[in-house]
């Protein structure tokens, strides 16, 4: 009696969230066996003398349920057309999604007198929910171009619109100049203006060359408080003073908190800017 051939391991890998291994066996199900036929033989049908008395014909059910069933329905149907109910079913259009939840978020930078920006997109690009008759500061940059500010001054004539005031400035961003020059922000030309009262408007901010990127300038720290209109959208903040590096950081949907006391959402942000290496020149005296 020979013995039987070993079984090869198998060599497909298998993923798992924890490890990756590989099935080092298979194992075969048995096939559960046919169920055998008795072989007692059935025993015949008893004989009787006289016919069988014949069967009553079935009886129906639900006669009485099914109708019913149709007159509820009926009179259910009459209810909601006597009374009007029907029509405002059907005039009653699908509800609208509720929007989106506005949010707050609290900047607090090192050094204290460090700018704060926050990324208003690609131009052109549209800036909502400013103040009018308020100053607002934006800055242009993009690889390869020297940093350009535009302003929109406190006494700007703005433009009305089905969507409420418009205001389009154009920035010409031109070419840095050197390495430098690419980095160099510059510094703010006016204190940015919070909504408060004042009527709310858009600022639309066309750039060329084209698609750059456009920052809204928030205020120097030591903290700064930013308003959004949705926590549901990232939100990047953009943190600059000479002589340190550039840092940006970005508030994504999970980083929304809502207090127990307040009405809208927060959120809060520290960012700390470590000091460049100070540049040393060798001059040569000439006597």
């Amino acid at each position: 009696m020979s013995e039987p051939e070993p079984v090869p391991d198998l060599e497909t890998p298998t993923e798992s969230v924890f490890s990756t291994g590989s099935v080092a066996t298979s194992e075969s199900i048995p096939t559960p066996e046919p169920q055998r036929e008795s072989r007692t033989t059935a025993a015949p049908d008893p004989a009787f003398d006289r016919p069988s008395l014949p069967q009553p014909p079935p009886r129906r059910r639900g006669g009485w349920g099914i109708w019913l069933l149709a007159a509820g329905l009926g009179i259910g149907a009459y209810a909601l057309i006597a009374t009007g109910s029907l029509d405002s079913l059907l005039q009653r259009g699908p509800s609208a999604s509720a929007p989106a939840p506005g949010g707050v978020i609290d900047v607090s930078v090192t050094p204290a007198d460090a700018q704060i920006f926050v990324f208003v997109g690609r131009g052109p690009a549209v800036s909502e929910g400013l103040a009018v008759g308020g100053a607002h500061e934006f800055i242009v940059f993009e690889q390869g171009l020297r940093p350009s500010r535009a302003v929109v001054p406190q006494d700007a004539t703005w433009s009305t619109t089905n969507n409420g005031p418009l205001y389009e400035l154009a920035v010409q961003a031109r070419p840095a100049e050197g390495p430098a020059d690419a980095i160099d922000l510059g510094a703010p030309r006016t204190a940015p203006s919070a909504p408060g009262d004042a009527t709310i408007g858009t600022v639309r901010v066309i750039t060329n060359p084209p698609s750059a990127k456009v920052y809204r300038f928030i205020g120097t720290g030591p903290g700064a408080r930013v308003s959004v209109s949705s926590i549901h959208e990232g939100q990047e903040i953009l943190v600059y003073r000479p002589g340190y590096e550039t840092r940006r950081a970005v508030i994504g949907p999970s980083d929304w908190q809502r207090p127990v006391a307040a009405q809208t959402y927060g959120a809060s942000l520290a960012v700390q800017l470590p000091a460049l290496p100070e540049l040393t020149a060798t001059q040569t005296l000439e006597d």
